[in-house]
């Protein structure tokens, strides 16, 4: 029951149609990255189609995410190197490229 919810989550996360509330949908990400363990992000991922959402993430720029209004500072403040560790085994080949993207985007 619980992977249904937290899989539940993680699809609207990445759900096209609420485009413009991109920061609520990165905290809640970011929440559920924090809350779960690595054997449940796992399981939810690959239930998840993965490769458009990486697609979006190595193809989105800082300036594309300042129009979303995008508080970078907050995000970087939230994220540790264990959360990018986690998202480099959830993307699985494409891991470490994610990684490098995202760390690129927040000046990390």
């Amino acid at each position: 029951m619980k992977n249904n919810k937290i899989k539940k989550k993680v699809e609207e996360v990445f759900n096209e149609s609420h485009r413009t509330d991109l920061q609520t949908r990165l905290n809640t990400f970011i929440f559920y990255l924090k809350k779960s363990n690595i054997d449940e992000l796992t399981e939810i991922m690959g239930q998840v189609n993965i490769d458009p959402i990486i697609d979006k993430t190595l193809e989105i720029d800082k300036e594309t995410l300042k129009n979303y209004c995008i508080n970078f500072s907050e995000i970087k403040g939230r994220l540790t190197e264990s959360d990018f560790d986690k998202i480099r085994l959830i993307c699985g080949p494409k891991g470490d490229v994610v990684v490098n993207k995202l760390k690129q985007l927040l000046d990390w």
